[in-house]
């Protein structure tokens, strides 16, 4: 029995891990896509001063780095 528990809650981990990838990559696309059409509408310069504007923003969401993040998730108390 404890054994088909952690079975299915490694199952579940794996699909939680493989769709946040999947949506990371969606939203890289995506970003790299805005990116460019901010490039092509405005000024170099505009753009530019847009563009690095935006990155100063961009801190980790949940963990400073990876292996805290990596730690995080290999938590046994998230829920699902």
């Amino acid at each position: 029995r404890n054994r088909e528990h952690a079975k299915r809650s490694r199952v579940r981990k794996k699909f939680l891990l493989e769709s946040l990838q999947q949506s990371v990559n969606t939203l890289q696309d995506e970003n790299t896509k805005l990116r460019a059409a901010i490039k092509s509408h405005m000024s170099p310069d505009q753009a530019e001063a847009l563009l690095s504007t935006c990155s100063q923003n961009n801190g980790p969401l949940i963990a400073s780095n990876s292996s805290d993040a990596t730690r995080i998730l290999d938590d046994p108390d998230y829920s699902l």
